[in-house]
């Protein structure tokens, strides 16, 4: 290599190097660092805020139910045993079920039905002073009251008749008014006692249902009336059950306002607490097995010293959420770090970010669940999802981290229980070697064992150590097994999907692309068949490369079955594809030559959009030539106009490589076009020729924007010589050039 160029990229490299070849840190936008500092904050804020006040600070640990308090503990102060949360809903439940409707009195109504009858008897007794005759006097009181049917009209007609109607109807409605009329009773919403409140002008009275009348019952009573008062008149007891009829109506009607009055001074009066303990009684003794009763009292104690430092020392209080918040950053910011550090194409990923957000709080969601049941248990939290997850979907070593930092939220999260927290990162890194070389979906299968046998020899020795009681022993080994039984399942069914959300190209995607019966691979065979052959050789090349570096050999291999596609739509203007010896580019200026084969890159790029490849194979299509200058068409360019063409013409457009596999396959492409010009294919030739292409490319500053240290070149030279010398035989001599663009 020419020792200024080399020079002049020394810094570059050593950079590259102290960080290991893996990441250089890039610059970031305030924009970008702006929504990173938002999302950790939410994160760290959420998981610390959004908890109960009982989750932030214990004065007490509360022990489960049936087990054994490892000590006494007495009241230091007076203090009231509260209800829980289930006994609080009984009561009000209670309450609804109690609630005694309210009735109120339409007294409109009553002295409206009252001036009616009223005004019909003195109508009666005015028609019977003028002393008409029969059919008159029915005519006349049909028009006044069209309602009264016709058999009782003539009733009507005899005055002393009418004065016992008059007593009987009065007395009657008096009665039923009295005690109210309820349209229908069906209608009335009841308690379980049948208990109604009648509202008489401010004064309550409970009746029950079978004093109240509706229209119905009403009629019933005034049909046993007339029967009982007129026994052995039947003119007068038909005139009055008719005329009474006539004259009921509805004079209750459904109170809501005070119905939802009362309901609300019942539910306010229900008691918090259900007894008190006393300063200097014992809540529990030591060796005692603790009970429902033994429990609330100790929850209400620890409810009482948070309500007592909150406002006797706000110092005090503050510390143990401060404390919390610190502890919930430190794993956050931990993986932050780590990704900026060693990761940064992952961090400077949106979606990746806001990916790891769900997915840590997903885990601390489900695990706040878990907790709080009583029947479940903190190991079905689904550390191992995210763990699988984020392994098939980027590497091992961020699958750990993100392992570790779940687990350490999880064992803050359960009041610093290590043994969840212990478990939980054993599963995840049993989790993340399991699926990490995984390529196909049926080897999920395999994790299904791994981690089935581990979470149930993990938690039972566990458990056993803590001598928990069998019953609840076997039910957290049970539902342990159970999570390492469903999470493999679950990761299947959760990839694609997160895949197609995120974004993201998973090994098990690039392998179903690599599929050389896909149609854009058959179509490319069938248009462009020396392309076709020229991208499988690339193919080879950069797969071996990748793995002898570290990097990822598959993505580099399907990378480049797909960087040429766009050769496909002007095929015969690479030299690849001409048989014959005919070359197109003989009849063309350089300049349009230069056009023709920069727009392989675009077109290329636009065939993959339109066929749904991923992000990552589409920087192989725009990134393979990097900003490499055409040469052979500058150089004859040169020739005939001298020296005032513009090199930059003649320069694709880029952008440079930015990932070490796109690297691989620029060299991969330059090295396997320009092994077709050796006459004689010896090693020590090909290792001269492969040696000149990359020291070229690095000189140029092609290699600059990727994270490639000079020790990879190395070897990455190593196996490209290896490669070519193992499948080299003799290709067609191209015309001279410097070999840093032959394909066209």
């Amino acid at each position: 290599m020419r020792n200024p160029l080399r020079k002049k990229h020394a810094a570059v490299l050593k950079n590259i190097e102290n960080g290991n070849g893996r990441n250089s840190r890039a610059s970031i936008d305030n924009q970008r660092l702006a929504f990173r500092i938002a999302l950790a904050a939410i994160m760290i804020f959420g998981i610390t805020f959004l908890y109960p006040l009982d989750k932030i600070y214990e004065p007490i640990q509360v022990p489960a139910i049936g087990e054994i308090a490892d000590r006494d503990i007495v009241a230091p102060f007076d203090f009231p045993i509260m209800k829980s949360e289930d006994e609080l809903q009984r009561d009000r439940e209670l309450v609804m079920a109690n609630l005694k409707p309210v009735l109120s009195y339409d007294v409109a109504v009553t002295e409206q039905s009252k001036r009616r009858l009223e005004s019909f008897f003195v109508i009666a007794d005015s028609l019977n002073a003028l002393r008409l005759d029969s059919v008159s006097f029915v005519e006349e009181l049909r028009a006044q009251f069209p309602g009264l049917p016709d058999h009782v009209l003539p009733t009507l007609r005899n005055p002393s008749y009418v004065r016992s109607l008059r007593q009987f109807v009065s007395v009657v409605l008096d009665s039923l008014y009295g005690a109210g009329i309820f349209p229908s009773l069906s209608n009335l919403p009841l308690e379980e006692s049948g208990l109604v409140i009648i509202d008489e002008r401010g004064e309550m009275r409970t009746i029950i249902r079978e004093q109240l009348f509706d229209l119905e019952k009403a009629r019933w009573f005034v049909t046993v009336q007339a029967n009982n008062s007129f026994s052995r008149r039947p003119a007068l007891r038909s005139a009055g059950r008719e005329i009474s009829w006539m004259f009921l109506e509805p004079n209750l009607i459904f109170d809501q306002a005070m119905t939802e009055n009362n309901k609300n001074a019942e539910l306010a009066a229900i008691r918090s607490d259900k007894g008190w303990v006393y300063k200097d009684q014992t809540v529990v003794r030591a060796n005692e097995r603790i009970t429902r009763l033994h429990q609330d009292k100790l929850n209400s104690l620890a409810h009482h010293k948070r309500t007592r430092l909150f406002h006797n020392d706000l110092v005090q209080f503050l510390l143990p959420p401060l404390g919390r918040l610190f502890f919930v950053a430190f794993p956050i910011l931990f993986f932050g770090m780590y990704l900026y550090y060693f990761r940064m194409n992952i961090f400077l990923s949106n979606s990746a970010l806001i990916l790891f957000s769900i997915l840590l709080a997903g885990i601390v969601i489900i695990l706040e669940i878990v907790m709080s049941q009583q029947l479940l248990s903190g190991y079905l939290a689904p550390i191992t999802i995210a763990s699988m997850l984020v392994t098939i979907a980027f590497d091992l070593e961020t699958g750990l981290f993100l392992t570790f930092t779940a687990a350490m939220l999880m064992g803050i999260l359960s009041g610093f229980k290590m043994d969840i927290a212990f478990v939980a990162i054993v599963a995840g890194t049993v989790a993340t070697f399991a699926v990490r070389k995984v390529r196909h979906r049926h080897e999920f299968y395999r994790a299904i064992f791994y981690l089935a046998v581990v979470y149930f020899g993990m938690v039972y020795i566990i458990e056993s150590l803590k001598l928990t009681p069998a019953p609840d022993l076997w039910r957290h080994v049970g539902f342990a097994v159970i999570n390492g039984f469903l999470s493999p399942i679950l990761t299947i069914g959760l990839l694609p999907l997160f895949e197609t959300t995120f974004r993201l190209t998973t090994d098990i995607t690039l392998l179903e692309l690599s599929d050389l019966n896909r149609p854009l691979l058959k179509r490319l065979a069938i248009e462009a068949p020396g392309t076709y052959h020229h991208s499988i050789m690339i193919g080879t090349l950069a797969e071996e490369a990748a793995k002898s570096i570290g990097a990822n050999s598959l993505l580099a291999r399907v990378g480049s079955y797909y960087h040429d596609i766009g050769k496909m739509l002007k095929p015969e203007y690479f030299v690849e594809n001409q048989v014959g010896g005919h070359n197109k580019h003989e009849m063309l200026a350089p300049s349009m030559s230069a056009l023709i084969l920069e727009a392989h890159v675009k077109e290329g790029k636009e065939l993959a959009e339109k066929n749904g490849l991923p992000e990552c194979i589409i920087e192989f299509i725009t990134g393979h030539h990097g900003t490499t200058v055409m040469s052979y068409f500058y150089d004859k360019a040169k020739s005939q106009d001298g020296d005032e063409v513009d090199i930059n013409e003649f320069r694709y457009p880029g952008p440079r490589p930015r990932s070490r596999e796109v690297a691989i396959v620029m060299l991969a492409d330059s090295v396997e076009a320009a092994s077709r010009t050796l006459d004689e294919p010896k090693p020590a030739r090909i290792k001269s020729l492969v040696h000149k292409i990359i020291s070229a490319k690095f000189e140029s500053g092609e290699l600059d924007d990727c994270d490639i240290a000079m020790r990879e070149l190395h070897l990455i030279e190593d196996s490209f010589v290896r490669v070519l010398t193992g499948i080299f035989h003799r290709r067609v001599a191209y015309p001279e050039t410097d070999h840093e663009e032959i394909e066209i």
